[in-house]
C-alpha cells in the first residue's frame, strides 16, 4: 500500500515546537499526548483531533509530531486467505466485507494486476 492508501503522507505542518515548561517534568521521547487534552498555552493551530508524539526534547522546547508513526511509509502486507464465502447483500452494497480498511481500489484500465 502506498502511503496515501494507508496512513497518509508525512505532513510537516503537523510538527510543532512547544515550550517544555507546559508539559510534565518527567516527559520523555516517545510519550504521546491527546490533541484534545493539550496543556493550555500550546499553539492554537495544533489540530485537536491528532495524537502527538514527543520526538525531540531540548532544554526549553519539545518537538511534537501529530503524524501517524507510519505516515509516509509504504506498507507491504503478507496475508493468507483462510476461507472464502459469498458476500451478503449489505457487503455488496458497501463494497466491503468489513470496516473498509482492505477495500480494493479499481484496477487501472489496461492493467489486470492489482499491486
Amino acid at each position: 500500500l502506498e502511503p496515501e492508501q494507508a496512513f497518509g503522507d508525512f505532513d510537516d505542518q503537523l510538527l510543532f515546537l512547544e515550550p517544555r515548561a507546559l508539559f510534565p517534568k518527567e516527559v520523555e521521547e516517545g510519550m504521546t499526548f491527546d490533541g484534545a487534552a493539550l496543556p493550555e498555552g500550546t499553539n492554537p493551530a495544533m489540530p485537536r483531533n491528532a495524537i502527538y508524539a514527543v520526538t525531540e526534547i531540548y532544554p526549553e522546547h519539545l518537538v511534537l509530531d501529530g503524524n501517524h508513526p507510519l505516515a509516509g511509509i509504504a506498507l507491504r502486507l503478507d496475508m493468507t486467505v483462510r476461507s472464502v464465502r459469498e458476500a451478503t447483500e449489505e457487503e455488496i452494497g458497501r463494497g466491503s466485507a468489513g470496516t473498509g480498511f482492505f477495500k480494493l481500489p479499481s484496477i487501472a484500465p489496461g492493467n489486470d494486476l492489482l499491486h
